[in-house]
């Protein structure tokens, strides 16, 4: 192999290695973003929309598609934010509403 292939295939490398770090920061991006949404008591679709559907629904790790939960819980105040319940972590709304030392029963979705 002479000096111009070996530099050719180090370029290539040096190509890949930033391609790569591009793809781990918008996971990382999506993945922070997701979470901050939920917390909030929103769900990322309803925030963006339009995700592809090689996206929606999958855990990254593992590669598995989740089930989509229905909401058992609607914020009266707010009514875009639901919550799946114990399956799924408190979003922000219901944290502030039982932290005001409310019933979450009262929020619960009627027929669920």
């Amino acid at each position: 192999m002479n000096d111009a292939e070996l530099e050719r295939l180090e370029q290539q490398r040096r190509e890949l290695d930033k391609q790569i770090e591009h793809a781990k920061g918008k996971a990382q991006a999506k993945d922070k973003l997701s979470k901050m949404a939920r917390d909030m008591g929103y769900d990322i679709e309803e925030l963006f929309g339009g995700l592809s559907t090689s996206n929606r629904n999958t855990n990254n790790k593992s590669g598995k598609t989740r089930e989509r939960l229905k909401a058992m819980y609607q914020n009266p105040d707010n009514l875009k934010q639901t919550w799946a319940g114990p399956v799924r972590p408190k979003p922000q709304w219901v944290q502030d509403w039982e932290a005001a030392g409310k019933d979450i029963e009262e929020t619960r979705i009627q027929g669920r």
